[in-house]
């Protein structure tokens, strides 16, 4: 009877969502190139992008911060969508258009960063800020 349920809950649950990880990132891993250094900054971006849905579908949490988490992850998707287009040839190759001079990239390399990594790390300032307490 226990193997019966823990065969289950891998069938169930396991396979589901590795299958789902799978479709969801699969876009992702195919456009890696070894030269492309920000690579990993379009796995965390896709991972972001993921945790808002499930965040923003929760019914665990309230409102406010809900809300306020939603929007932490919006602003650093925004920042790293930003420095993409400035640094990322595969992302340009995506995403045709106009980009920012190098001088502008520069500048958002090292002001995005900082305000990137005070979202994720925790301010008090910032609400909804601190990633530990996306998940929690």
């Amino acid at each position: 009877m226990r193997i019966i349920k823990r065969v289950n809950q891998f069938l169930r649950y396991t396979v589901i969502h590795g299958i789902s990880n799978l479709v969801e990132f699969f876009p992702v891993v195919w456009g890696f190139h070894g030269f492309d250094h920000s690579f990993m900054l379009h796995l965390i971006l896709q991972g972001l992008k993921h945790e808002r849905r499930h965040i923003n579908n929760s019914t665990e949490l309230y409102d406010e911060p809900r809300i306020q988490r939603v929007a932490a992850i919006d602003r650093v998707i925004v920042l790293i969508e930003r420095r993409l287009k400035c640094f990322s040839p595969s992302f340009r190759k995506r995403h045709p258009g106009s980009y920012p001079s190098v001088p502008e990239c520069d500048a958002i390399q090292f002001r995005d960063w900082e305000e990137m990594w005070q979202i994720i790390s925790g301010d008090e300032n910032i609400p909804g800020s601190d990633m530990r307490d996306w998940w929690g």
